[in-house]
Parts: structure tokens; sequence; C-alpha cells
């Protein structure tokens, strides 16, 4: 801190309370804070940042890089986010601190990701005779694996345990049933389902391939 600094140590730590709690700055913030928080938003655009919808709150501490950022109304970026890529942030969601958020990404409404969560719009090609680093960028498998699958997915027949005529429910497997159709749709998008044996008739009733 300048010598000529006004700021004292308590202001900066309440500041500090926003960057890893910034859900509470729309009801706390000072008046003088929230004129930071303009100017901040204000400096982001030189870095991309689009549009900050009102009500919406973005860290000082957060790495905003590269990035054509679509912020909607009441959303959080909280500190150490780390942002780059062409990212859209809904209406009320939050990026707690340390996640990360890269390439090609759309968040929707009411949305949280949590700490250290990465979500990442691209991948590295897969040539085995070649180091990592020498490997092409693709988001078509990124696109594939979050966009593509989940509408292939055929009607479920049941989403809860089957009861029986007693009101019980009959025990199940269906959490081991579900994770055999997403291994089998994932196949599918890589053109490998044919080499399970099997097919999910819904999310929780895997059936023998034809």
């Amino acid at each position: 801190m300048n010598a000529g600094d006004s700021t004292t140590g308590h202001e900066l730590s309440e500041d500090r309370l926003f960057d890893f709690l910034p859900w509470r700055f729309a009801s706390e913030a000072s008046q003088e804070q929230r004129a930071r928080q303009v100017a901040w938003q204000r400096a982001l655009r030189a870095r991309g940042v689009e549009h900050v919808g009102e009500g919406s709150y973005v860290s000082p501490l957060a790495a905003v890089y590269e990035t054509s950022l679509r912020i909607g109304r009441d959303s959080y970026i909280a500190a150490h986010v780390y942002l780059t890529g062409d990212v859209e942030l809904g209406d009320s969601s939050t990026l707690n601190p340390f996640a990360v958020v890269r390439g090609r990404v759309r968040i929707g409404d009411g949305v949280r990701i949590g700490a250290h969560a990465s979500l990442l719009g691209f991948n590295h090609a897969m040539e085995p005779d070649e180091p990592v680093y020498r490997q092409p960028v693709t988001s078509r498998l990124a696109d594939l694996l979050l966009g593509a699958a989940p509408r292939q997915l055929p009607a479920a027949d049941t989403f809860s345990p089957t009861p029986t005529v007693d009101g019980e429910h009959e025990p199940s497997l269906q959490g081991t049933e579900m994770w055999l159709a997403i291994i089998w749709l994932l196949a599918d998008v890589l053109g490998e389902s044919g080499a399970l044996g099997y097919r999910p008739r819904g999310v929780h009733r895997p059936e023998p391939a034809p």
C-alpha cells in the first residue's frame, strides 16, 4: 500500500469478503464498493467482456483474459476463477472460487459451478505418436459429449425403483444401470457402441444388443 493511499486494511478486508462470497455483494456492499465494481467492469471491457448484467459481480481477483464473456443478471464470478474463450453465463448463476471455464462454454440460468471445478469446451487431438503439446486443439469431441450425447438418450421407463403391490420398493441396481447407459452413449458418440454387446432401453434399463 502506498503511503498516500487512504484505503484502510479494514476496507480491503471487506472487499475480500465479496471476492470469496460474491452473493453477499448485492445486499451488503457500500456505495464506494459498488462504484469500484462499476469501474472494474468498465476496465474488463478492454479484456473482451461484452456484457455484464444488472446486479452481477466480478471479483477483481478473477483471471479474465482473451475472452468474449457475456454475463446475465444477478450472477457472480468469485476470486481466482480462470476464464478464457467464448463464455456465456446466464442469470442468477455463480462461478465459485478457483473454478476454471475455458473454450466455448454456455452456462444457463440458476447454475452453480463449484470451487475447483473445470469446464473445458475443447480437447487435444489423440495422435499416439505426437507429444501432447504438439496436438491440435479441437472442440468437436467436447461438443459431442456435452451437447449431442444427452439428446440421444431414449425415453426412460422409470427413474425410480418399481413399487410392489404392498407399497414397498424392490431392490434395484439402477445406479449401475445408469452408468452402463452413460458408457453406451459415450461409446455411441465415438462410433464404438457395437462392441459393448448391449444398448440402453432407458436410463436404468440396458438390454442385449440385437
